[in-house]
C-alpha cells in the first residue's frame, strides 16, 4: 500500500486534523490551570499560620481582586472566624491583648477542600465536560469514514468494461484498506488522547491542587463543633478560677488597702487631735489654777 497515497487521503487528513486541534486546546487549557495554580501555591507559600492574623486583609485584597478565585474566596470567607481581640490605645503604640489565650489563630468551620477542590479549579474553569467527549467524537470518526469509503469502493465497481475489472477491484480492495486504517486511526487517536490527558490532568492539575488544599490546611486549623465547645468550657473554667480567686483575695486585700490607709492616713490626724486636746487641757487647768489662788489672797 502507498504510503504517501494513505496519508494524502481526506479522511486521514481529517482525523488527524481534529486530533490535533482537539489535542491543542487541551493542552492549552490545562496550561492556563496549571499557570494559575501555581501562581496560588505561590502566593501562599508566602504566608504563615503565626503571622496570617495580621496579614489576613492582605491576602483577602488579593484575592479579591483575582479574577481567577474571587468567587471561590467570597465563599470562603464566609467560614472563617477570627478569634476576640482587644485593642488598647497608649500614647504612642497600640497593642493587642487576645481575650483568651485559646483562640490564638484563625478558624474555619468546615475543611478548606470544601471551595478549593478540582472542580472549583479545575473542571468549572476549563469546561471539563466537553474535553472529555472529544475521545468519543475520535471514535466515531473511525466508523463513519469506514462505512464511507466501503461504500464509495462498492459504488465504483465497473463489471461492464472487462478491461477495466481489475483496477476496478484493485480500487474496491484499496478503499476497503483504507476504511479499516481510519477505523484504527480513529480508535488509536482517541485511546492515545484519553491517555495523555488523564496524565496532563494528574502533573499539571490535580497534584497542585492537592498541595493548595495542603498549604490551606496549614494555614488555617479547622473548628469543628466539638473544638469550639471544648474552647468555651476551658474559656469558661479560666474565668471562674479567676472570679473565685478574686473573691477568695479580695477581703484580705481590703483589709490590707484600709489598714494602710489608716496606718498612713488617720493615724497621724488621730495624734494632732490628741496633742491639741492635750494642750487645751494644759491651758485650761493652768488658767484654772491661777484664779482659784487670787481668791485665797482676797479672803
Amino acid at each position: 500500500m502507498d504510503f504517501v497515497r494513505v496519508v494524502s487521503e481526506p479522511a486521514v487528513i481529517i482525523i488527524l486534523a481534529v486530533f490535533i486541534v482537539l489535542l491543542v486546546y487541551t493542552v492549552a487549557r490545562y496550561l492556563y490551570i496549571s499557570n494559575n495554580l501555581t501562581r496560588l501555591i505561590s502566593k501562599f507559600a508566602e504566608y504563615k499560620k503565626q503571622e496570617l492574623l495580621y496579614r489576613f486583609k492582605e491576602l483577602d485584597e488579593y484575592f479579591q481582586n483575582d479574577n481567577f478565585t474571587n468567587s471561590i474566596w467570597n465563599e470562603f470567607k464566609k467560614i472563617v472566624i477570627f478569634p476576640e481581640k482587644i485593642y488598647i490605645n497608649s500614647d504612642s503604640n497600640t497593642r493587642v491583648e487576645t481575650v483568651s489565650d485559646i483562640n490564638n489563630s484563625i478558624y474555619i468551620t468546615c475543611d478548606a477542600s470544601y471551595f478549593f477542590n478540582e472542580e472549583s479549579l479545575i473542571t468549572s474553569k476549563i469546561n471539563y465536560r466537553l474535553i472529555q467527549i472529544f475521545p468519543t467524537i475520535l471514535t466515531g470518526l473511525g466508523p463513519f469514514f469506514t462505512f464511507l469509503k466501503i461504500t464509495y469502493a462498492f459504488s465504483s465497481l465497473n463489471f461492464a468494461d472487462t478491461e477495466n475489472m481489475a483496477a476496478s477491484m484493485n480500487n474496491l480492495i484499496f478503499n476497503i484498506q483504507l476504511a479499516a486504517i481510519c477505523s484504527v486511526l480513529a480508535v488509536g487517536c482517541s485511546l492515545f488522547f484519553m491517555a495523555l490527558e488523564k496524565i496532563m490532568y494528574n502533573i499539571l492539575c490535580r497534584s497542585k491542587v492537592i498541595q493548595i488544599q495542603t498549604q490551606l490546611g496549614s494555614l488555617f486549623d479547622v473548628g469543628t463543633s466539638e473544638r469550639f465547645l471544648l474552647d468555651l468550657l476551658k474559656e469558661a473554667k479560666n474565668k471562674s478560677g479567676s472570679e473565685t480567686l478574686m473573691a477568695n483575695t479580695l477581703p484580705e486585700a481590703m483589709g490590707r488597702v484600709l489598714s494602710k490607709n489608716i496606718t498612713e492616713g488617720i493615724l497621724p490626724y488621730l495624734e494632732n487631735i490628741v496633742y491639741s486636746l492635750n494642750k487645751l487641757h494644759e491651758a485650761a487647768a493652768g488658767k484654772n489654777k491661777g484664779s482659784t489662788d487670787i481668791i485665797d489672797k482676797l479672803f
